[in-house]
C-alpha cells in the first residue's frame, strides 16, 4: 500500500484508461468519479485510485497498479481494504493493471 503517495506516475496511464472506460463503456459520468480520494485504513492515510459514487454514496474503489504489475493479490487486497474503510463502505472492489 502506498502512504501519502500522491501521484505514481507509472500507473497513471492505467488511471486514465480505466476512468474513460467507466465511462463509455458503463455510462458514468465524470461527477461520478472522485481521484486520489484520502482514506483511513487502521493508523494510515491512503489515497483511493478511483472511486465510483453513485446518488453520493461510495459505490466501488478502483485500484490502479502499472502496466506489468504481477502482485494482483496485493492489489485486490489493497483495494478490499480501501473499499472496507469506516468512511468508505463500498460495494465493491476492483484491482487493474490494464491487463488484469
Amino acid at each position: 500500500m502506498e502512504e501519502n503517495g500522491g501521484l505514481n506516475a507509472k500507473e497513471e496511464p492505467v488511471r486514465q484508461w480505466c476512468a474513460f472506460e467507466l465511462i463509455r463503456a458503463y455510462g458514468l459520468t465524470v461527477t461520478e468519479l472522485t481521484f486520489e480520494k484520502k482514506v483511513r485504513v487502521g493508523s494510515k492515510i491512503y489515497r483511493i485510485d478511483i472511486l465510483v459514487q453513485r446518488n453520493g454514496l461510495p459505490w466501488i474503489v478502483v485500484e490502479c497498479k502499472e502496466p506489468g504489475c504481477t502482485k494482483h493479490d496485493d492489489g485486490l487486497a489493497q483495494a478490499i481494504s480501501y473499499a472496507g474503510a469506516a468512511t468508505i463502505s463500498a460495494e465493491y472492489a476492483v484491482y487493474t493493471n490494464g491487463t488484469v
